[in-house]
């Protein structure tokens, strides 16, 4: 992998993890969404997974559950 790569999936994985830590709360023992996890799991396997993606200069965000 070359150096412009590196530094792309660099900064995917800095977006990624703040979009990860932003929702950290919803894991909690006491969130309101402690009954229904399954959408904010998948969304945050998708994040997870956004350096996998083929094209990793046009990546395909998630979508936050609501």
């Amino acid at each position: 992998m070359n150096s412009k790569n590196e530094t792309q999936l660099a900064s995917l994985r800095n977006i990624r993890n703040s979009y990860l830590r932003e929702c950290d709360w919803v894991m909690l023992s006491d969130s309101p969404y402690k009954n229904n996890l399954k959408p904010w799991e998948g969304y945050r396997q998708a994040l997870r997974d956004v350096t996998k993606q083929a094209d990793i200069y046009n990546i395909i965000w998630p979508i936050k559950p609501v």
